[in-house]
Formats: structure tokens, C-alpha cells, sequence
């Protein structure tokens, strides 16, 4: 019985629309989840009050603060 798609040229490109497919579901799906966090956080941010200063800086590793040494400074500073 005859397949849908017998040739290897039809196979290969099947194939390959496959793998393209894959990939813009991929980064459909991280585009939508970097945005849902990054609406959180604007809420988190926004619920802060009006008089309140937000340090944003590289994140801290397990150990040890974050390895800038201007954010150190001023959190430093700032508590």
C-alpha cells in the first residue's frame, strides 16, 4: 500500500517543516511565559508605594553577592 509520502524528497521536506514547526512553537511559548513574568514583576514594582527605590542588578549566585561592585556599594549604602 502506497504512503501519503513515498519519494525521499517529499519525505525530507516534510521532515524539515516538522523540525520549523517545532521551533515557532518553542518560541511562541517562551515569548508567552517571558511575559507573563515580566507582567508580574511590573505588578510586584508597582506595588512597592511612591516613595521606594528599586536596585536592579545582575542576580546573586548561591554563595555570594552579586559580583558588581557598584549595586554592592549601594545596597551597602542604602541599608
Amino acid at each position: 500500500m502506497a504512503g501519503f509520502c513515498d519519494n525521499p524528497t517529499c519525505q525530507g521536506l516534510f521532515g524539515a517543516f516538522g523540525v520549523i514547526l517545532f521551533i515557532i512553537i518553542v518560541v511562541v511559548v517562551m515569548k508567552f511565559i517571558a511575559k507573563r513574568k515580566r507582567a508580574a514583576r511590573r505588578r510586584k514594582w508597582a506595588e512597592e508605594g511612591k516613595d521606594v527605590v528599586i536596585l536592579h542588578h545582575f542576580g546573586r549566585a548561591n554563595f555570594c553577592p552579586s559580583g558588581s561592585p557598584y549595586p554592592i556599594k549601594l545596597e551597602t549604602f542604602l541599608r
